[in-house]
C-alpha cells in the first residue's frame, strides 16, 4: 500500500518540524538536565515515529492536505531544481489514492511535462555540440540519469542521434582504414579510436 510510505519531501518536512520544536523547547527551557525527558524527540527519531504510525494506520493521514502541499512545493520549484525521481515518487503514491481527474494529479502531470520539455530543449542544444559517440554518451550519462523507463520514450531522439553518429563515425574510420598501407599506420589508426569510441575492449 503506497499510502503507508511517505514521500521523501514529507519526511524532510517532518524532520524540519522536529528540529524546530527542539530548538523552541531549548529557547524556552534551556538545556536543563531535569527537562530533557520532556523535550521533543530528535529529528531522526521523529521521522521514524511518523513512519511507524503511518505504516500502522495510514487512514489518519489527510492525503488531500498532504498532496496539495507537496504539489505546491513541486510547482514552486524551477524545472532544473527538481528531479524526475522526485516527481515519479509522488506520482506513484498519489495515483493510487486520487483519480486521474483530481487537481493534484493534473498539476503533477503538468509539472512532469514541463520538466520533460525543459530537458528536451537542453539535450537538443547540447547535441548540436556533440561530434562523436563518446560525446553523446557523456551527455546521456549527465542528463538522462535518473529518468525512469516510463518517460524514456520522450528522449528517443538522443538514441537516434547516437545511432547516426556511430554509423557516421564507423564509416569514416573504415574509410581511413582502407588507406592504411603499413603496420605503423594501422597502429596509429588504432591509437586514435578511443578519442571517438571510448576505451577498446580488452
Amino acid at each position: 500500500d503506497p499510502r503507508r510510505y511517505p514521500p521523501g519531501w514529507v519526511r524532510s518536512i517532518v524532520r524540519m518540524q522536529a528540529a524546530m520544536r527542539r530548538k523552541l523547547f531549548r529557547m524556552n527551557f534551556g538545556d536543563v538536565p531535569e527537562m530533557r525527558e520532556y523535550a521533543p524527540p530528535p529529528p531522526s527519531l521523529a521521522v521514524s515515529l511518523y513512519q511507524m504510525r503511518r505504516m500502522r494506520n495510514p487512514e489518519w493521514v489527510d492525503f488531500d492536505t498532504e498532496a496539495t502541499t507537496m504539489i505546491q512545493l513541486v510547482c514552486s520549484r524551477s524545472t532544473d531544481r527538481i528531479t524526475f525521481t522526485e516527481l515519479t515518487e509522488l506520482s506513484s503514491i498519489y495515483e493510487k489514492i486520487f483519480p486521474e481527474t483530481h487537481a493534484v494529479m493534473a498539476q503533477l502531470r503538468e509539472k512532469i511535462y514541463a520538466c520533460i520539455v525543459a530537458r528536451q530543449e537542453v539535450l537538443q542544444e547540447r547535441l548540436a555540440e556533440c561530434t562523436t559517440p563518446r560525446d553523446i554518451q557523456a551527455l546521456m550519462d549527465e542528463l538522462l540519469a535518473g529518468v525512469p523507463d516510463s518517460l524514456m520514450e520522450h528522449f528517443d531522439f538522443v538514441h537516434y542521434a547516437m545511432a547516426e553518429t556511430t554509423d557516421r563515425a564507423e564509416n569514416d574510420l573504415l574509410e581511413k582504414l582502407r588507406h592504411c598501407q603499413t603496420i605503423a599506420e594501422i597502429r596509429k589508426f588504432e591509437a586514435g579510436l578511443p578519442a571517438g569510441f571510448g576505451s577498446l575492449p580488452k
